[in-house]
């Protein structure tokens, strides 16, 4: 296309780089594809024609990358980008006829949130040759079933129209090594309180996911859990403040409150286990937080209570309130 176009009297600059479904954990064999094409025609220099390469991604996402040549202008491609697959249809504008996604409120509103994020997977080889890979029965099982937690979860909550984020030690495991920590045996989200909706308990267990606990009242400290065999899905719902974002817990024993500060945060796109989900970003200060300057250590005995460098002292529930606010099942 672009020997094309240059034969056609205009100028034409392409940017190209590897397509990331070739450097997985697996493959190491990077394939090179045009990500983007800046045009213009040498009679009318101005203006510069974009022209975006969308990729098709596992597991069934549109795909585009960052911009890799020097331009201070264009907004479009400054980050990669992921979209969900759309349709086209014709349209003329000033009697030119053009594709334009279908529908195009849709596709608009999925730009300021269409961030994506590739996983590390140098960083996640470095980690493992410190700390090789656990490719136990046990743990090859534990993935197997995050990975049909998170697939639930992912339809329970878009079902709901409730944004969600991988959080705590499945972030940890996404940013560290490209994976779930096997030995974790739990998978963390996170959800914006103001995003909670009444009917999400009812639609878990209807999927098959019954209610463990619930503690704390939705206006402060609100978490669930749910189960799904032996592992335990955690959401954690996170409040915001002028300077910060917090999520907390309820220690059942003495009704005291925790909460675990964090630095502001927006959400951007990754695969986890070849799912598309979102992700807190910046990621590494939100790590940090959580888990410290230390956070590429393996640490396998973790007090939730006391070990997160983020946590703090809230106060205690009243024990006339412990009834509605600490509420377990088996």
């Amino acid at each position: 296309m672009v020997h094309k176009l240059r034969q056609d009297g205009f100028s034409a600059v392409d940017s190209s780089d590897e397509h990331p479904d070739s450097l997985t954990k697996e493959n190491r064999m990077p394939v090179k594809i045009t990500t983007h094409i800046f045009v213009q025609h040498m009679k009318y220099p101005e203006p510069t024609i974009h022209i975006v390469v969308f990729y098709n991604r596992k597991p069934g996402f549109l795909w585009h990358s960052q911009i890799q040549i020097a331009t201070s202008d264009i907004a479009f491609g400054s980050t990669a980008g992921a979209y969900e697959v759309f349709n086209l249809q014709k349209n003329t504008i000033d009697n030119v006829q053009l594709h334009v996604p279908s529908p195009i409120t849709t596709f608009l509103q999925q730009v300021p949130h269409s961030e994506f994020i590739e996983c590390n997977y140098a960083r996640a080889e470095a980690f493992y040759l410190k700390n090789p890979r656990d490719k136990s029965e046990q743990a090859i099982h534990f993935q197997r079933k995050a990975r049909q937690l998170i697939s639930t979860a992912q339809k329970v909550l878009d079902g709901l129209g409730i944004r969600f984020w991988i959080s705590s030690g499945t972030t940890l495991g996404w940013f560290r090594q490209c994976d779930i920590i096997p030995y974790s045996q739990d998978v963390d989200l996170g959800i914006w309180i103001k995003d909670y909706k009444p009917e999400m308990v009812q639609a878990f267990e209807k999927a098959g996911l019954p209610l463990r606990f619930l503690f704390g009242k939705v206006e402060d400290s609100y978490q669930m859990a749910f189960l799904s065999g032996e592992v335990k899905l955690d959401i954690f719902f996170f409040y915001e403040d002028d300077s910060s974002m917090w999520n907390a817990a309820t220690v059942t024993e003495t009704g005291e409150k925790l909460r675990y500060i964090f630095p502001r945060f927006k959400l951007c796109w990754t695969t986890l286990l070849e799912i598309k989900v979102r992700i807190p970003c910046p990621t590494q200060p939100y790590i940090e937080s959580n888990y410290g300057n230390q956070w590429q250590t393996q640490i396998k005995k973790w007090d939730w209570k006391s070990s997160a460098p983020n946590v703090r002292h809230n106060g205690y529930w009243p024990k006339d309130q412990w009834e509605k606010v600490i509420q377990m099942y088996e």
